[in-house]
């Protein structure tokens, strides 16, 4: 059974404080920089492959791009000791085949969740904590983001469980529960042998606490038999447990483990409470809840004011309807983006040194950290370029959903990152002119015109269009506003008062026709010249980031439908 996250919410609002504990998986983790299991997976998998073959990672360092995916797979289902995987052992598989050595894996781990950031979605978890509306965690994950945000929380490890005797499962105090770990200690459980059974003490605290509570389970798969199992135990053998519920919260479209949809009809089946939960993501989950229960948190407040993101857009959610849409937008879908860039620390300090180093080089770098750059371009030349400033090894980050938002804010490494390549792909690849900051003519598209509002105002008029990215519902568009410039000589932009005014009056005659038929021009223009590939380099074969974009506008209807 799958019931909406709005229902319950209301749920969980109306129940007694602190009735469920929440369970975090590493999707909860995914907006504060730290990979899914999923995610991993492919990282794993790409060593390998890589490794073994004497290829450079730089050749398929998009993972999420499924050509290079089949590409991979394709060769790992035909090595031997990878064939017939489980799809719930192919974390700890892959993991210790590309790290056999337990430091390794120790080490691969630290570099991810040493430098992960509390997103909004935990911040709200934290506002929940502190309200009291949710008392205990559970997690399997190894970060400290849980503890970031609720500073005074009393932990439990596998390194420290027996803090765990101290621990009664009813009381005022706030409990976090690492089933597997934490990163800063020796004792993680990533391998299949590990992940086989939790530590003793935890799981009999776990099935004390579940006998009692209901949960709530956010961002996890399911993949590791230690904490399925334990679950599968209570249910069996406690008919009593889950009082307040079992919930399992799914993404819209993901793929349901059928080892959980056993469980949960079991739950059913035995008089109790128990679905999947539709969710958007972790973090609009939590700031749905922390809303939805009236709390209000200061720093909480100020960031979610900030997040233009939650301003409702004018774009409309596609729909099923044989209704066709109506209302053309000037909004182009971008359909693949970068999802990984380099990563690594630095001497560097300043933004114009780091213009200076980059300049007129195939490579883009962006401050992210403190002291910490973000770059795309070909690995090579990335380190050949910062050779005498780079302190620690370049490692691959992911671009993360929180990241991405950022560009909303005009601000982050992405913002940077994602116009630079646009705008190195119209200067050096359509060879269009920029004026100001995100307004680009052509010089050939012109026409003179003499204006009847501005006596003796000859000049000519050159097509234009302003550009923004924006992101909106996880998914990046470009927007397109055709306008024109005014210039002197086909060389120089006018910018007098004179010069605006018959602008003006030249746009003044712009009706819908004419509107939809610049449009349609700048996206011929845009997607034609590389089939609707924006890469950077401009002009490299293969390019070391690209954008894929559509090759239509979006639609939308007044009552909500759209394409």
């Amino acid at each position: 059974m799958i019931i909406s996250e709005a229902q319950f919410i209301r749920e969980f609002e109306v129940m007694q404080d602190a009735s469920f504990i929440f369970f975090l998986g590493a999707g909860a983790s995914r907006t504060s920089g730290i990979p899914t299991a999923n995610e991993m997976i492919w990282f794993f998998k790409r060593a390998i492959y890589c490794s073994v073959n004497n290829i450079s990672p730089e050749s398929c360092k998009d993972l999420a791009n499924a050509n290079v995916q089949q590409i991979i797979d394709s060769w790992i289902k035909n090595q031997p000791e990878h064939r017939n995987i489980k799809w719930e052992e192919e974390y700890s598989h892959f993991f210790e085949a590309a790290y056999p050595t337990k430091d390794v894996r120790k080490e691969f781990i630290e570099n991810y969740v040493s430098q992960a950031i509390p997103t909004i979605g935990y911040k709200c978890l934290g506002a929940l904590i502190r309200a009291g509306k949710i008392r205990d965690i559970f997690t399997t994950n190894f970060d400290r983001l849980i503890e970031a945000v609720c500073p005074n929380i009393f932990v439990i490890s596998d390194e420290s469980a027996d803090r765990a005797y101290k621990v009664r499962v009813v009381d005022n105090s706030s409990k976090l529960i690492k089933l597997h770990g934490d990163f800063r200690y020796d004792h993680l459980r990533n391998t299949t042998e590990e992940l086989r059974q939790l530590n003793q003490i935890l799981e009999s605290k776990m099935k004390e606490f579940l006998s009692q509570f209901g949960i709530v389970i956010v961002g996890y798969s399911g993949r590791d038999d230690s904490i399925m199992k334990v679950l599968e135990e209570i249910a069996r053998d406690n008919l009593n447990s889950f009082p307040k519920g079992f919930y399992w919260c799914i993404l819209k479209g993901e793929r349901k483990y059928e080892r959980v949809e056993s469980l949960i009809k079991f739950l059913r089946e035995s008089g109790r409470n128990a679905a999947f939960i539709e969710i958007t993501s972790f973090d609009d989950f939590m700031i749905n809840l922390y809303r939805f229960c009236g709390i209000k948190d200061e720093q909480v407040e100020a960031e979610l004011t900030s997040i233009k993101g939650n301003k409702t857009p004018f774009f409309y959610k596609p729909q099923k309807t044989d209704l066709r849409p109506h209302l053309k937008t000037n909004w182009i879908k971008i359909k693949e983006y970068p999802t990984t860039v380099y990563s690594f620390k630095t001497d560097i300090s300043e933004w114009s040194e780091l213009d200076e180093l980059v300049k007129g080089q195939p490579v883009l770098a962006s401050f992210a950290y403190p002291k910490s750059i973000i770059a795309i371009g070909n690995r090579s030349v990335v380190e050949n370029l910062f050779k005498d400033h780079i302190l620690e090894p370049i490692q691959i980050r992911n671009i993360t959903y929180e990241d991405i938002a950022r560009i909303n804010r005009d601000h982050g490494f992405v913002y940077s990152l994602f116009y630079s390549i646009f705008d190195r792909y119209f200067q050096e690849r359509l060879k269009l002119q920029r004026f100001k900051k995100r307004c680009y003519w052509d010089k050939s598209r012109t026409e003179k015109f003499n204006s009847r509002w501005v006596e003796n105002c000859w000049c000519f008029i050159h097509s234009a269009f302003n550009y923004a990215l924006e992101y909106r519902d996880k998914e990046l568009f470009i927007i397109i506003e055709p306008t024109v410039v005014v210039t002197k000589n086909k060389e120089e932009v006018l910018k007098s008062k004179e010069a605006k005014i018959a602008k003006n009056e030249y746009l003044s005659v712009w009706y819908n026709a004419r509107w939809n038929e610049e449009l349609n021009k700048w996206l011929n223009i845009i997607y034609s010249e590389s089939k609707g590939i924006i890469g950077f380099p401009p002009n490299s074969e293969p390019p070391s980031a690209r954008f894929v974009i559509s090759d239509h506008f979006c639609f939308s209807s007044p009552k909500g439908g759209g394409n």
